[in-house]
């Protein structure tokens, strides 16, 4: 299956964080309460970017 989450980059820095991992845990979103292994999850990051610039596979 796949997902599509939103991250406000002015709150988080995403950038940062896949450069340090590689993978992250999205922790407080409860869409991916459902996810499974193997589905992928699509990341929207907010203003300014508005637009969908990563992809994780769940595992």
């Amino acid at each position: 299956m796949k997902w599509i989450i939103s991250c406000n980059v002015n709150g988080y820095n995403i950038f940062g964080a896949f450069e340090e991992y590689k993978a992250i845990f999205w922790h407080k979103q409860k869409a991916l309460s459902k996810s499974k292994i193997g589905d992928i999850i699509y990341i929207y990051c907010g203003k300014p970017y508005g637009k969908i610039m990563f992809k994780q596979i769940f595992y």
